[in-house]
């Protein structure tokens, strides 16, 4: 691209930007206009579809899905969860009366926490990232 200085002082001429980007433009479409040999045609042909095919077969096998299914699945998690900390306060508020200690409270607290991360453990509908359904 046509500059004229440098850092930021570097300006950029109107005429000359315009004309070098509209032949940029034109070799770009002189390229791709280019015909195509048959043999290469037919290979990329074959090689796409040889990748659906395994796509297919890799969704078949439920070892891909699509962005709407993840999207459903983390979403119901997060739902599920999301009840279970709205209704922390209504369950907690009853054992915390009365306690004048925060360590007397710790365990009950506790507990709650335990439930809501139970919710999160048994998630068995969310979606693994490869490393973690690998074991790794």
């Amino acid at each position: 691209m046509p500059v004229k200085g440098e850092g930021a002082k570097a300006r950029y001429p109107w005429p000359e930007v315009f004309r070098w980007l509209t032949e940029q433009i034109d070799r770009r479409a002189r390229e791709a206009a280019k015909p195509v040999k048959f043999g290469e045609a037919k290979s990329r042909e074959m090689s796409a579809k040889a990748e659906l095919a395994e796509l297919d077969v890799a969704a078949r096998r439920a070892e891909l899905m699509t962005v709407t299914q993840f999207d459903e699945r983390v979403s119901a998690a997060f739902a599920r969860v999301r009840a279970q900390l709205l209704t922390l306060p209504t369950k907690m508020a009853p054992e915390m009366v009365g306690m004048a200690r925060a360590q007397d409270a710790l365990p009950k607290v506790q507990g709650f926490v335990d439930d809501v991360m139970a919710e999160l453990q048994a998630g068995a509908d969310v979606p693994l990232e490869l490393d973690d359904a690998d074991g790794g």
